[in-house]
């Protein structure tokens, strides 16, 4: 006996538009169709707030710096006096401000340079050192450096940076020099923008590290005063995720300060866009929505069984 074509037997059961049969097929579809909405809901995540995008940004130096430096010193103490008198000494690139100092402004020396170890044109690290001089009397005691970097955000986001970072090391023992590694971090106060929706303005105005070079009172620009402004005036900064400093006791003719800025690749959380979040939002829909719409495979076999019967019959 050769079979030559099989069906499964389908029955077709019809009632009318108004009675409980239908009525139970809309409660049917309609729990179908809205249930896995609210489950997803209820479980939390179902519209996607944030999504988590790495990049490294690209990091420039301005040439914009500001030095503060407070050394004893035993020359011209009279010897009633108990102990050194103390020195305050400071130094900039902005010539306004280095007038400003008067008496304070002591010239200093700062070198800088980075290091682009994978060759992608963003660098990995930047070096600074610091040489502050010194007479043979003073002993340097405290310093504090403050240096105006621009930061490129292009990847994960739209945003760019004319930021200002401080390091400060200080001492009861006189210096000879000081070393400190750091990692450069992002502070958002506001969720970031995808990168390919409009760069936003980082700050409330225009801002760069050395834009004023003195007070209201006409005294020059402090390091203090101008970290205030940049976190007041701004919504998304640079900071600095700093390992502990080495301080080396002496004494010598001048008092060296090196920093190294480590620029890793960051995490950023970044707002996606409506697309993105209605993606993932069916996603989750789909996940409760198959179960609950999936027929059970018992009435699928028993279908193809008497299909088959009807067959054979025949």
């Amino acid at each position: 006996m050769v079979c030559v074509h099989t069906e499964p037997l389908a029955i077709r059961y019809n009632a009318n538009r108004l009675s409980c049969t239908s009525f139970a097929v809309l409660i049917y579809w309609a729990v179908v169709l809205i249930v896995p909405y609210v489950l997803a809901y209820a479980t939390g995540g179902l519209w996607t707030k944030d999504v988590p995008l790495r990049e490294q940004p690209a990091v420039r130096f301005t040439q914009e710096a500001l030095v503060e430096a407070y050394a004893s010193s035993t020359s011209g103490v009279p010897a009633s006096l108990v102990g050194p008198a103390l020195v305050s000494m400071g130094w900039s690139t902005s010539a306004e401000l280095n007038a400003a100092l008067k008496s304070q402004f002591r010239p200093c020396e700062l070198r800088s340079w980075t290091e682009d170890d994978d060759r992608d044109g963003r660098d990995e690290t930047l070096h600074f050192a610091l040489r502050v001089p010194l007479a043979s009397s003073e002993r340097m005691h405290s310093v504090s450096l403050m240096l105006g970097l621009d930061v490129l955000y292009d990847e994960a986001t739209s945003l760019r940076l004319n930021s200002s970072v401080v390091v400060q090391h200080s001492s009861p023992l006189p210096g000879l020099r000081s070393q400190q590694t750091a990692d450069l971090t992002l502070t958002s106060m506001r969720v970031l923008r995808q990168s390919r929706a409009d760069a936003r303005t980082p700050c409330y105005g225009p801002y760069w590290t050395l834009q004023q070079s003195t007070m209201a009172d006409g005294s020059p620009m402090t390091i203090d005063a101008a970290a205030a402004r940049y976190h007041r005036e701004c919504n998304d900064t640079i900071r600095l995720s700093a390992d502990a400093p080495l301080w080396t006791a002496g004494l010598g003719d001048a008092f060296e300060m090196t920093l190294r800025l480590r620029v890793p690749s960051q995490v950023l959380f970044v707002k996606p866009s409506l697309g993105e979040a209605l993606k993932l939002a069916f996603v989750q829909y789909l996940a409760f929505f198959i179960p609950l719409h999936g027929e059970p495979s018992g009435m699928s076999g028993m279908s193809g069984m008497s299909g088959m019967s009807g067959m054979s019959g025949m």
